[in-house]
């Protein structure tokens, strides 16, 4: 495979499994009684990303290569978490409530391991944590004022 070739692969492999992980993670716990279809999704996801960083970074495959896998699916697990919740607040606010902050400190501790090991504090990780929880009460509170809506996946049409 070719340069250009390898690296769209690497790109749109790793966008798709983030892309994947994002919408099964929050439709895994919006939709009732579809959880396995989304799991199987969130798996498939994984690997998709798993494979697209293997290669953009399979000349620097070493014993530390596994370590940075795990690490970095755990970021984009984070970030599918943000991003799904994000899109749909509306559709399970209480969920999206929890699932929000939860993903965001999930990202951001990660990949400051990953990519800024030196930075990362008790005191950073503590700040995180006092941050996402205000922001998870925060959105958790309005979640309980606003009505939750029908969800575009449970809307019947009728022909």
């Amino acid at each position: 495979m070719s340069i250009p070739e390898k690296s769209f692969a690497s790109h749109i492999l790793r966008y798709v499994g983030v892309g994947l992980i994002s919408g099964s993670v929050v439709h895994a716990g919006t939709l009732g009684g579809e959880s396995a279809l989304y799991i199987t999704l969130i798996i498939l996801g994984i690997f998709s990303f798993v494979i697209g960083t293997y290669l953009e970074n399979e000349n620097k495959f070493d014993k530390n290569f596994l370590s940075f896998i795990v690490i970095s699916v755990i970021v984009s697990i984070g970030t599918g978490m943000v991003s799904g919740s994000t899109q749909h607040y509306l559709d399970g606010p209480v969920y999206a409530s929890i699932l929000l902050p939860v993903g965001l400190l999930m990202a951001y501790v990660a990949y400051l391991y990953k990519d800024f090991r030196h930075a990362l504090s008790a005191k950073k990780i503590i700040t995180a944590v006092l941050l996402s929880s205000l922001l998870g009460l925060g959105l958790y509170g309005i979640a309980h004022q606003i009505p939750t809506l029908e969800n575009h996946h449970s809307s019947k049409e009728d022909h």
